[in-house]
């Protein structure tokens, strides 16, 4: 049984440079991906910086509300009608 080395070796080549191209694109798409990871990180720690000075200004408010109904329900004991 003769082999014809220079058409398996052909062949071979061939195989090898679709596969680079293959991992090429791949790489390609794992760079996309981490910007897109990169990205989505950027925004969640933008989100809870906001949510996090969200929280203190509700606390403020809470705060605020609190002491105006203690000032009010005190103004109504003092002055029953």
């Amino acid at each position: 049984m003769d082999r014809n080395y220079d058409e398996e070796i052909a062949e071979l080549t061939i195989q090898v440079v679709a596969l680079q191209d293959e991992l090429a694109s791949m790489k390609g798409k794992e760079v996309l991906t981490i910007k897109r990871v990169a990205k989505l990180e950027n925004r969640v720690e933008f989100l809870h910086s906001k949510v996090d000075s969200l929280q203190i200004a509700f606390d403020d408010y809470i705060a605020f509300q609190s002491r105006l109904n203690s000032n009010f329900h005190d103004y109504m004991n003092r002055n029953p009608k």
